[in-house]
Formats: structure tokens, C-alpha cells, sequence
């Protein structure tokens, strides 16, 4: 039950943030939500995002591993706020950092929603289907 607590509470911090984001961005201020995204990532996973995008896969997933487990919500977190900041780069015409963003945000939901099982639902596979397609690949074979 502990655990379910905390990954809540990263989800409606995740929440909030979005909220934030979307503010900013509505009014202009792509800079701003991109330092607003970075501050949330360090503030709930310990890496700013930049951080996180400069890891190789298997260091990150070890980073936000503890006793060869990985932390899911830690991996959620990171994720969803990957996913952001990939979209931001996107509009902002920056192909290269948004791909890099949008792989780490791949890796880490869908090792999230595998370490996980309370995540595995619609809301969740929809997200990474989203960034899938953001990275322009197919689908996963049916059961796969």
C-alpha cells in the first residue's frame, strides 16, 4: 500500500506539473515550461532532465534502480516528463534533442508499466503510444 501511495503521489504532482506546462506554453513561454519541466524532474527524480537524456539506457535504468529494482514512479516521473520536454523541442524546430527526449521517455514507461502492474492501464499504454508514434515507430506486434 505504501507503494501505491507514492507512486499516486508522484501522479498528482505529474499533475500539477502539466498544469504548469500547459500554462506556459498557452501564453507563450516555451522556455519557461522547459525550466519548469527540468526543475519537476530533479525535484522528484534527483536528474534534471538534461541529466537524464545524457545516460546511456542501461546507466538510467540503473540510476533509478535500488537493489535491482527499478523505482516505477521514479521511471514514470522521468518519463512523462521526457515526453514533455520532447514535445516542446519538437515545436521548437529541435528534431535531434526531442528524438533523444522522446527515446528515454520510450525506455522508461514502458520499464515503468513492466515494473508495475497497477500501471499497465489505457491511460498509460495510450502515453506510449503517443511517444511511439512521435518517434515515427510501429506499433508492437499483438502480444509482444
Amino acid at each position: 500500500m505504501v507503494r501505491k501511495g507514492y507512486i499516486q503521489r508522484l501522479i498528482d504532482e505529474l499533475i500539477e506539473v502539466a498544469a504548469k506546462v500547459l500554462r506556459l506554453r498557452t501564453a507563450g513561454d516555451d522556455p519557461a515550461a522547459l525550466q519548469e519541466i527540468k526543475a519537476a524532474a530533479k525535484s522528484m527524480v534527483g536528474f534534471d532532465t538534461t541529466a537524464l537524456t545524457r545516460f546511456s539506457d542501461a546507466s538510467l535504468l540503473g540510476l533509478l534502480s535500488s537493489g535491482g529494482a527499478l523505482d516505477a514512479g521514479k521511471a514514470l516521473a522521468a518519463g512523462t516528463l521526457l515526453q514533455a520536454q520532447g514535445q516542446i523541442q519538437s515545436a521548437q524546430g529541435e528534431q535531434e534533442a526531442s528524438r533523444i527526449s522522446w527515446h528515454k521517455s520510450l525506455l522508461l514507461l514502458t520499464a515503468a508499466l513492466q515494473a508495475e502492474p497497477s500501471l499497465n492501464t489505457e491511460e498509460w499504454q495510450a502515453r506510449i503510444v503517443e511517444v511511439r508514434a512521435a518517434l515515427r515507430l510501429e506499433p508492437p506486434a499483438p502480444g509482444g
